[in-house]
């Protein structure tokens, strides 16, 4: 409305509250590729949306077992534990190290009852707006191959459409939401401006892995960079798409097994350990 571009509007309005966006869509209009910009975002966002939906099914089960765990608990410690304690002063064996430790639980339920509760509460909510605060950031260390993804497509739109590459490298690098990647992409700026060519300011960078760096400054040497980065980009895509098939098969099962497991046996240990020592005490007397 006040006869600003969409590239100036975007970056006035969001280059702030959302700089990956605003880099996507800067590297989309510079290119004059915005769809294909879009589309590179959207399909890693695909990817994360159904990864974290999967992940969100699969601990119904592992938290409706924790609940169950912490009722029973609550209650052996409300009706069983005194009873124990009682029986464990009769006999005169309530000195005992399990019968101590109940004697606290027993004592600070109050405290507990409600703590354990809220804080479970406290961290699902804070986990449901860290979400839609950062909603591209991927679980499962997918983040860094998506955003390599992500990056790989961005340059590879602005390259193949003759932009300079040392601002393209930029904007790809803050469209990928990648620090690692910024902060490289401020150094390969900087050294390109002072007359060094791509080939050789990528290869100081330590923040890029090495066959990252081997594979850029080999494509721009070669004049093959749209086509190496088109490989990575595919390369890197296709590895997130296999780690996350694998985490929505196995760790629905592995969660499953370890909170699970994990509850079974902490409420075994709480019941019989100090029926054992219970009987012991009787042994003795």
């Amino acid at each position: 409305t006040e006869g600003q571009s969409l590239a100036m509007a975007i970056q006035m309005e969001g280059g702030k509250d959302y700089p990956v966006y605003a880099a996507v869509i800067s590297a989309g209009l510079q290119s004059g590729q915005l769809p294909e910009a879009l589309e590179a975002v959207a399909a890693s966002a695909e990817l994360v949306q159904s990864l974290r939906r999967q992940l969100a099914l699969s601990m119904i089960y592992p938290m409706l077992v924790c609940a169950l765990g912490f009722i029973l608990l609550a209650g052996f410690v409300n009706i069983i534990v005194p009873r124990y304690l009682r029986s464990a002063e009769d006999f005169g064996f309530r000195q005992e190290t399990v019968f101590r430790v109940l004697d606290q639980l027993h004592a600070t339920q109050h405290i507990w009852i409600w703590a354990v509760p809220l804080f479970c509460l406290a961290l699902l909510f804070g986990g449901i707006a860290l979400s839609r605060r950062r909603p591209m950031s991927a679980p499962l260390l997918l983040g860094s191959l998506l955003s390599r993804a992500r990056f790989a497509d961005l340059l590879q739109i602005q390259v193949a459409r003759g932009l300079p590459l040392g601002p393209s490298f930029q904007r790809a690098a803050i469209g990928s939401g990648d620090r690692r990647l910024c902060a490289a992409a401020d150094s390969v700026r900087r050294d390109m401006e002072a007359g060094l060519e791509f080939s050789a300011a990528i290869a100081n960078v330590a923040a890029i892995p090495p066959v990252m760096r081997w594979m850029l400054a080999t494509g721009a040497r070669q004049g093959t960079l749209p086509k190496t980065l088109e490989l990575m980009r595919d390369s890197w895509f296709r590895r997130a798409v296999r780690r996350g098939r694998f985490a929505k098969v196995w760790l629905p099962a592995f969660m499953t097994c370890v909170i699970g497991g994990t509850v079974t046996l902490m409420y075994g240990v709480l019941f019989f350990l100090p029926l054992r020592a219970f009987w012991d005490g009787i042994m003795r007397e």
